[in-house]
């Protein structure tokens, strides 16, 4: 038979466990292909930067942009740990049956991989994880994982399907700077501030919005569970609804300012979003400008 290459095993429960079936499809299917691309080895940990995300982009068939939100699923769920530049499939040698730390083999080839990683404090916590000696390169290297991509502790129980509680008193925690968010809180942030100033350019935000809408939207992600694609979408509604409705005249886009408003209506928008389409590809401006031009039908028809 011939040499198709590396193999990677799977198992197949994971496909109907619960917390993996809540990942958006995006999530899901990069989880394989992470397994399955030729950038992954034995070890399960890799380098994973800006040329990997444009090859795994390639072999997945999701846009780039799409990427670093599918990324931020698999990390909160904590099915791979993230430090740039190097990521972990987090079980993958834990559950693969053609891989023993017991085979000699298997051990040096795992620990010669982790020698050739850059310095990381990820190596640290991999080491840990599989009880192995930490490599010479590494070993002035702490187990700190930066906050933005930090995760619980890994659980010792063989379960495949981890589900650690939300942080206990998430309040408590320290204000930061938008850099110290994660690429996709920062991402969704600057997104609604760039659709706020394009419906009106010299609206006035405080100074500390950014950060104050990081922590919001990152609360969301993390503690509210919601899908970072599915926030995007709402924003992108919410800030293209601007033709007053109703007895009231009421729209969301001058109603919804902050990450903080964003979350609290978050379940109102999502479902008014599913009863008022609104077409992404006419601008909020064109909008507003065929609302007046047909007050303006509707004057000359009296």
């Amino acid at each position: 038979m011939a040499n198709k290459g590396s193999f990677r095993a799977t198992h197949a429960v994971l496909l109907d466990t619960p917390k993996f079936k809540s990942m958006s499809s995006n999530a899901r299917h990069m989880f394989h292909v992470l397994k399955l691309t030729r950038l992954n080895n034995m070890a399960g940990i890799f380098v994973f930067d800006a040329g990997a995300k444009l090859t795994i982009s390639e072999q997945s068939g999701i846009p780039i942009k799409r990427l670093s939100i599918a990324l931020r699923e698999l990390i909160d769920n904590q099915y791979v740990i993230y430090e740039d530049p190097i990521l972990w499939i987090r079980n993958q040698v834990k559950y693969d049956p053609y891989v023993n730390f017991r085979n000699k083999k298997h051990k040096t080839a795992i620990e010669k991989i982790l020698n050739g990683l850059p310095k990381s404090g990820i190596i640290s916590k991999y080491c840990s994880y599989y009880n192995l000696a930490l490599p010479i390169d590494n070993q002035s290297i702490t187990n700190r994982i930066p906050m933005r991509y930090k995760n619980p502790d890994p659980d010792p129980n063989p379960d495949p399907d981890p589900n650690p509680d939300p942080d206990p008193d998430p309040d408590s925690r320290k204000p930061k700077r938008l850099a110290d968010y994660s690429e996709i809180v920062r991402e969704l942030t600057l997104f609604l501030r760039e659709k706020i100033l394009y419906n009106k350019p010299d609206r006035k935000l405080s100074s500390n919005w950014n950060e104050k809408t990081a922590d919001s939207i990152d609360r969301m992600i993390r503690i509210d569970k919601r899908n970072p694609e599915k926030i995007r979408e709402v924003i992108e509604w919410c800030q293209a609804d601007v033709i007053p409705r109703g007895s009231g005249g009421f729209c969301w886009a001058p109603n919804i300012l902050s990450g903080d408003k964003l979350r609290k209506q978050f379940d109102r928008l999502e479902n008014e979003m599913g009863q008022y389409k609104l077409d992404k590809v006419i601008s909020p401006l064109t909008q507003h400008n065929l609302a007046v031009g047909k007050l303006w039908l509707e004057r000359d028809d009296d």
